[in-house]
C-alpha cells in the first residue's frame, strides 16, 4: 500500500513526456498515473483517484488551466497542485499561482528537480515560483550571484510580490520568513543583504543606474528597504506585474 502524500496524477499533452514523469515518480516511491491533459478528464480522474498531489505539464491557454487549478482547489481543497509551463511569464505564474495552485514552473524541469519539487510541496516548504526570472533580472543589473544577499534578495522580491504586507514590515515579517525558507538566522539575512548594498554602492554602472531608479542618487547607499522596494517596484514594473 503506497502511504498518504505519495499519490501522483500527471496531466500531460505530451504522453511521452508525461509517461518519462511517471516511470520516475514510480521508481522513487510514489504511485503516479498519467492521463491525457483535457480539462474534463483530468477532473474526472480527481474527482474518482483524489491523489495527493496533480502535476499540470500544459500548454493549454493561461485562463483553462488557471479555471481548472480553481476548480480542483475548491472541490478538492487538501489536493496540491503544480503546474509546469513552457512560458515563462511571471504574470501567467501569479495568476495560476492566485487560482490556487502551489506551484507555478516554468519548463524545462530535470527528474531530479520534479523529485525536490513534489517533497517540498508535500513538506509545504516555500520555492518562489519566479525565482529563475527574478535571478535574471538581477544578474542582469551586475548583481554579483555568489553573494549570500543575491538569493536573500531574491526571496525578498518574490515574497514582496506575493504579500506587499512584506515591504511594510521588512525587520519583523521579511527577514524572519527569508530565514526560515533558508534555514538561516535573520541577523544574518540582514547582514547580507546590507553588504550587498554596500557591493551595489561601489560597483559600476549597471547597478548605480538601478540606485539612481530607486532612490534618484548614484551617491548615496541603499539601505536594506530601499533595495528590497525599489528592486520589487521595478521589476514588477518591468513585467507588468502591478
Amino acid at each position: 500500500m503506497v502511504e498518504c502524500g505519495k499519490n501522483i496524477m500527471i496531466g500531460d499533452d505530451s504522453e511521452d513526456i508525461g509517461r518519462v514523469f511517471e516511470r520516475y515518480l514510480k521508481a522513487v516511491g510514489y504511485n503516479a498515473e498519467c492521463i491525457r491533459n483535457d480539462c474534463d478528464l483530468i477532473y474526472g480522474a480527481v474527482c474518482d483517484m483524489q491523489p495527493d498531489i496533480v502535476i499540470l505539464s500544459v500548454t493549454l491557454t493561461e485562463n483553462r488551466i488557471a479555471e481548472l487549478t480553481m476548480k480542483i482547489k475548491t472541490s478538492f481543497p487538501k489536493v496540491k497542485v503544480v503546474v509546469l509551463t513552457y512560458v515563462a511569464s511571471p504574470k501567467l505564474c501569479r495568476e495560476i499561482t492566485d487560482s490556487g495552485a502551489e506551484r507555478c514552473v516554468v519548463m524545462p524541469v530535470s527528474l531530479h528537480e520534479l523529485g525536490c519539487l513534489l517533497g517540498d510541496v508535500m513538506r509545504d516548504k516555500y520555492i518562489f515560483d519566479f525565482d529563475p526570472i527574478i535571478i535574471d533580472f538581477l544578474a542582469g543589473f551586475g548583481f554579483r550571484k555568489n553573494m549570500a544577499g543575491f538569493r536573500y534578495l531574491c526571496t525578498a522580491v518574490g515574497l514582496c510580490l506575493l504579500n506587499p504586507e512584506y515591504a511594510a514590515d521588512i525587520t519583523r515579517s521579511l527577514y524572519v520568513k527569508i530565514a526560515e525558507l533558508h534555514d538561516t538566522q535573520p541577523s544574518l539575512v540582514e547582514r547580507s543583504l546590507r553588504h550587498l548594498c554596500e557591493s551595489v554602492h561601489k560597483s559600476g554602472a549597471d547597478e548605480k543606474m538601478l540606485c539612481d531608479r530607486i532612490i534618484g542618487s548614484f551617491d548615496k547607499r541603499l539601505t536594506n528597504a530601499e533595495l528590497i522596494i525599489g528592486v520589487t517596484d521595478v521589476f514588477a514594473e518591468r513585467f507588468n506585474l502591478y
